[in-house]
């Protein structure tokens, strides 16, 4: 891994939807990396990152004409938006198609995301409109009747079944009909608002610069700032595998609860962190992607707040912006300097095991008549899957270790006389970690078992 030296902060779209045209995260994530003691995360080599060129580079190096978000499509493929005014798609093997036809020049495609009908939706950042795009690829654009210029920036599908938006001048709702309703937000947000998702309580959650913001289908605004740092600048926003929301800051990521409760993830490095998208992962861990033109990172958290960061394989100046999921359960992002889409493979993790303790599961014997015990491990498995591996240790002496499938009997040496300590660790496919203690005394060599 290569380290990358240190320079002023800059990332791509850091200052979209900002009312003064400058990025507070920018200039403020040494400020918050200051004020905040954390605990540098690992640097990871293990994941697994290739690279894909997009056809027309002429945008290398300008972020407002490279790739931008990227969501799953109903085809099995991977859809991005880009800012020079085209929507691309990419296949899990890596082969990209680009779709402009339909799209109105200098629109600026931004936030894109699967719609309840089946098509890709997005947001025209620059053009005011609404974009639709079928697996096909043929373009429908809805103006929005909001007063330009109105910043269109991220967009979601709610529960309701119509997709949902951010703009300079607070909400919006398009129906996929195309009818479209604006909701304004609460001042002490300090809007506009950002990052915009789909809730697992059936709510619309998103970010303003001083909160997060919980709307209901019918248009109720809640806003939560408790629990949240001075300048956070709340960014991208993803609902997680643990059932919370998880969203961006200048320097951290931070966790909202249904409830309202928000709890703070400082992230640094030797590097300069500047989250910026964000989603959930299929090994149930949060991915989030640093959006510094001068750094290629890419990070993982698990639900804990344990975080682990990638940068080999990734482009120094590519700038990852967009993240999502993909069908084929990697992660795919997007770098909008380099005009790349990325893929991440996560690396596996060992699955914890469970700790059980059941002394019961060793057979009772009076004595030991012979020198070898035959241990059943069938009680084991009874109820936690096939055993895998077990070890056996007599008075505190490993003396045998068995893998396999369906391990099913050990048979290990006894004491001839007195007493012997026996342990059994077994390893289910259940994940278990069983673990029984029983103490045999030997006796004559011919006398009964009882």
């Amino acid at each position: 891994m290569q380290r990358v030296e240190q320079r002023a902060p800059r990332g791509p779209f850091v200052d979209r939807g900002r009312s003064n045209g400058v990025s507070l995260r920018s200039r403020l994530w040494l400020v918050g990396a200051l004020l905040t003691l954390v605990t540098t995360p690992a640097m990871a080599t293990a994941a697994t990152v290739t690279e894909f060129r997009l056809p027309d580079t002429t945008y290398e190096g300008v972020a407002a004409g490279g790739p931008a978000h990227i969501t799953t499509g109903p085809d099995g493929n991977l859809w991005f938006t880009e800012g020079a005014g085209r929507i691309g798609r990419i296949t899990p093997r890596g082969a990209v198609t680009e779709f402009a036809a339909g799209i109105s020049p200098d629109s600026e495609p931004h936030g894109i995301t699967l719609g309840p009908d089946g098509n890709l939706w997005f947001t025209e950042y620059t053009g005011d409109r609404i974009g639709r795009i079928t697996p096909s690829g043929k373009v429908t654009e809805f103006p929005t009747g909001i007063p330009g210029p109105s910043d269109l920036n991220d967009i979601a599908a709610g529960a309701d079944g119509n997709l949902w938006f951010t703009a300079r001048t607070g909400l919006g709702r398009i129906t996929p009909g195309g009818a479209v309703t604006e909701f304004s937000v609460p001042a002490a947000l300090n809007s506009p608002p950002d990052g915009i998702a789909a809730g697992p309580d059936g709510n619309i959650w998103f970010t303003g610069r001083s909160g997060i913001g919980r709307i209901t289908p019918g248009g109720t605004v809640t806003e939560f700032s408790v629990g949240l740092p001075a300048d956070s600048y709340p960014g991208e926003i993803a609902t997680g595998p643990d059932g919370n929301l998880w969203f961006t800051e200048s320097s951290g990521i931070g966790r909202i609860t249904p409830g309202g409760t928000i709890s703070d993830f400082p992230v640094a490095s030797p590097l300069q962190s500047q989250p910026y998208g964000i989603a959930a992962g299929p090994d149930g861990n949060i991915w989030f992607t640093d959006s510094d033109p001068n750094v290629g990172l890419i990070g993982r958290m698990t639900p804990r707040g344990a975080v682990t960061l990638f940068s080999d394989g990734i482009r120094a100046t590519g700038g990852p912006e967009g993240i999502a999921a993909g069908p084929d359960g990697d992660l795919w992002f997007t770098e909008a300097y380099a005009v790349l889409i990325g893929r991440i493979q996560p690396p596996a993790q060992p699955v914890p095991l469970i700790a059980k303790v059941d002394n019961h599961l060793l057979p009772r014997l009076r004595c030991v008549t012979r020198r070898r015990l035959r241990i059943p491990l069938r009680p084991f498995a009874a109820h936690d899957g096939n055993v895998v591996r077990a070890t056996v240790t007599v008075d505190g002496v490993r003396v045998r270790t068995v893998t396999g499938f369906n391990i099913r009997v050990v048979t290990i040496p006894i004491r001839a006389r007195g007493r012997s300590t026996v342990k059994v660790v077994a390893v289910t496919t259940k994940h278990f970690q069983l673990t029984a203690t029983r103490t045999y005394r030997a006796c004559g060599l011919h006398e009964p078992v009882s």
